[in-house]
């Protein structure tokens, strides 16, 4: 039997002309968004950050029309992606976190909306907290992630010496999105372009470090800058500026250790909820203005529908800041709501969330919280005791705004599978399982304990944990953590943090135990068992391992890596035929080619007849290998298993052949060497039988 890790590895595998005096502002209107991941509205000099961070987006401030107080509706990436593209509050698209939870397919995305009406839509994701799959993909005709990069050859090298990055950088997306704009230039295009470079461990390249030394930070924001303004000068260059809006924002911003937050996604201070918002391009965009009434990231999709003359979808929550187009200095009186649930997944309490209406910023929780903005912007002086009368105002409106929330699509929960939980992990994403969602909002309205504030030292520590472990600094983590564990014995969060530590110590077995108290806090999640079955197979425990395996895929069946773990466990005891009917069971999952594959190994190369199915397996083999354009060697490798299982030895060797030269000169010995004994047994005319 193949090596699993080996299979898990390679599974990744395929995965300017002058104006043109006719592009008149009648044509159909392109859409460029730009999404700057973890970028604070401070952090770029036209929001009055003194360090040279970002002249070229400032440039198209001072040229487009700026959003002065622009808050986002979630301090953390996939619900703030998420409301940026339905016009949805977070409890109403019901996608509230990074974890546990996806865009269920009843919410209808701008990208569906102006795919519909003859767009071509496409989007250059730099991480995998919004990889296809999560479901932000509805509507993009192509939609390429970390996991679909052309240069996976090379991540795989990398992840062998232990440098694998597990996110595209502002280069990559850049010449994408270059790419995108000269190809599709002469038809109207949505593209969207996400950067998450700002995001956490920061590593700008030497050029911008030297331009802002001593801020890793604010050097990574001039990064994004440069590339930003690369695809502004080919808007320009392309001659389609006139009818090309494009809308420059971010998901959420960076507490750099105001109120106690290093990081992002607990608290709602404007240190991570006000974002910047820009607008530039076409002609309806007025140039060198700026609004300074309240707005929301819920705004930006009705807005762009509005302005190419599209309807917006029922259940919409923002509005069109179309009149600020021509009267920039109106007040629109929008109500600003933003939402974590963080307090609730880690410390069972009530989600934090705020309203902000004019001047006023009000943080509803068990002791709550309000601010007078335009006066006190880093939110320094707490109002609250002395403005009783703003306090129940503000909360009447929280109040009245869930009172009338519209019910979130079903579907959003989902149990991740460990895959994509280790690459969120490894990026600093820890949380604890999905909230228990409320009858109805009201039913959530009342706050209760802990006051998230009474929890901001462990809140401080575990983010510093993370940038240890971000840092390797193992050791170190693990000591800050597990005090937090003991304090928080019903808290997830650190628990998976302690977990990752111990693990990048090779202390596998010291985590048994934390995995133990993670499935009796998550009875429900698969990841855990998963997890822990890994271990006891590698131990020798194989039937524990067994049984957790399959209580994985009892509460989703769609686990690939439990299902592929089994697989192994059951061929290395010589249930053949259980093996292949755990596969079986897997193959109408998404994104199943892995496990169709090794459905079609397991039937050419049982090592009983009875199991044997050469016809059938060659039938599975050549349908992936198509799907994947030829480009996976492992797949190559089981369609020439499947041929030589037939007798039909001069296609076997060809496609080994293929496989080998897909690996030439990539350092993955294992696959090398076992797709070289396969050819030998072609070449003497001989099926491969995998005992």
């Amino acid at each position: 039997m193949k090596r699993i890790a080996t299979l898990l590895l390679l599974s990744c595998l395929a995965c300017g002309p002058a104006e043109d005096p006719k592009a008149t502002s009648t044509a159909p209107l392109n859409v460029v968004v730009i999404t700057l991941d973890t970028c604070r509205a401070d952090a770029l000099g036209v929001y009055g950050q003194p360090l040279p961070t970002s002249p070229r987006i400032d440039a198209l401030a001072a040229d487009g029309l700026l959003f002065e107080h622009a808050v986002s509706s979630a301090p953390s990436t996939f619900p703030s992606h998420s409301s940026l593209f339905t016009g949805k509050e977070p409890y109403a698209h019901g996608a509230r976190s990074n974890l546990g939870y996806e865009l269920a397919e009843g919410n209808v995305t701008l990208a569906e909306v102006l795919n519909s009406r003859g767009y071509v839509t496409g989007a250059q994701i730099a991480a995998p907290v919004l990889a296809r799959g999560r479901k932000l993909e509805q509507g993009f005709d192509s939609y390429v992630d970390p996991g679909k990069t052309e240069t996976v050859l090379e991540k795989l090298d990398a992840a062998e010496k232990g440098r694998f990055r597990l996110t595209r950088d502002a280069e990559e997306i850049t010449e994408q999105g270059l790419a995108f704009l000269r190809a599709n230039s002469q038809r109207p295009f949505l593209l969207w372009l996400h950067y998450f470079d700002i995001h956490r461990p920061y590593d700008p390249p030497p050029e911008f470090l030297q331009r802002i030394p001593g801020s890793p930070y604010h050097a990574e924001v001039a990064r994004v800058d440069d590339a930003v303004g690369r695809i502004a000068d080919e808007i320009e260059r392309l001659g389609i500026r006139k009818h090309t809006l494009v809308v420059v924002t971010a998901d959420h911003g960076e507490g750099l250790g105001e109120h106690g937050e290093e990081s992002h996604s607990f608290f709602v201070y404007d240190s991570t909820v006000r974002v910047p918002l820009v607008l530039w391009g076409a002609d309806v965009v007025p140039r060198g203005a700026r609004a300074d009434t309240v707005v929301r990231l819920v705004d930006v999709a009705p807005t762009v529908l509005d302005l190419v003359g599209a309807p917006t979808p029922p259940g919409i929550q923002g509005v069109s800041l179309r009149p600020l187009l021509g009267e920039p200095e109106r007040d629109l009186s929008l109500l600003g709501y933003g939402e974590s649930i963080e307090p609730a997944t880690t410390f069972g309490a009530s989600p934090l969330r705020f309203v902000r209406y004019g001047r006023w910023k009000y943080i509803h929780k068990l002791i709550p919280e309000l601010y007078d903005v335009e006066t006190d912007p880093s939110e320094l002086n707490d109002l609250a005791a002395s403005q009783p009368e703003v306090v129940a105002e503000m909360r009447a409106r929280l109040r009245s705004l869930l009172a009338a929330a519209p019910k979130a699509p079903t579907g959003a929960q989902v149990d991740m599978d460990p895959a994509t939980l280790q690459q969120l992990h490894a990026l600093g994403y820890v949380g604890g399982p999905s909230m228990a969602e409320p009858e109805d909002e009201l039913a959530e309205f009342e706050p209760h304990g802990p006051d998230p504030t009474t929890r901001i030292d462990d809140v401080w520590q575990m983010s510093t944990a993370m940038g240890m472990i971000l840092n390797g600094r193992f050791t170190e983590a693990e000591t800050i953590l597990r005090p937090i564990a003991e304090r928080n014995p019903n808290s997830i969060s650190p628990i998976h943090y302690l977990i990752t530590a111990i693990q990048k110590q090779n202390r596998i077995d010291d985590t048994i135990p934390l995995y133990r108290r993670l499935i009796e806090l998550e009875p429900e999640s698969a990841a855990p068992k998963s997890d822990l079955a890994k271990i006891l197979r590698s131990k020798g425990e194989n039937q524990e391992a067994e049984d957790l395996f399959r209580q994985a895929l009892l509460i989703d069946e769609c686990t690939i890596p439990a299902r592929l773990h089994l697989s192994d466990l059951l061929h290395s005891e010589g249930r053949y035929a259980d093996q292949v009917a755990v596969l079986e069971a897997g193959t109408e999952c998404f994104d199943s080619q892995i496990t169709r594959n090794a459905l079609a190994y397991a039937l050419a190369t049982a090592p009983v007849d009875d199991v044997r199915d050469g016809h059938r397996a060659l039938e599975i083999a050549n349908r992936v290998v198509e799907e994947t354009k030829r480009r996976h060697p492992d797949y190559l490798d089981t369609q020439a298993c499947a041929y030589a299982e037939l007798g039909q030895f001069e296609p076997a060797i060809a496609a080994v052949d293929q496989a080998l030269a897909l690996l030439e000169g990539h350092d993955i010995p294992e696959a090398m060497e076992a797709y070289r004994d396969h050819r030998a047994s072609f070449l003497a005319g001989e099926p491969v039988r995998d005992p």
